[in-house]
């Protein structure tokens, strides 16, 4: 594909906003053998970054279920206890 000065002098920009180190303003232009070791470095890093995201969203569901279980328990607890008091009630009256 070829580009206009222009086109390319706009990618070149484009590229040394965000790489500057790999844009070199001289015949050559941008370096795109040299952007393939960084972009591969950010790959890994974002996948490592949404590997522990995903540990972490784990984490998170196993502790929203065993919240779920607590409340549960809770609320047949709370029923026994309420049948506790009942009968406790009745006994104390007679």
């Amino acid at each position: 594909m070829a580009y206009s000065c222009a086109t390319r002098s706009n990618q070149e920009s484009e590229v040394a906003d965000v790489l500057p180190e790999v844009v070199y303003r001289n015949v050559e232009g941008v370096r795109y053998d040299e952007l393939t070791p960084m972009l591969l470095n950010e790959v890994q890093q974002l996948h490592a970054e949404i590997a522990a995201q995903a540990a972490q969203l784990r984490e998170v569901n196993e502790i929203k279920q065993q919240l779920a279980e607590m409340v549960e328990l809770n609320r047949t607890m709370q029923m026994a206890l309420a049948e506790l008091q009942a009968r406790d009630t009745r006994v104390a009256m007679r």
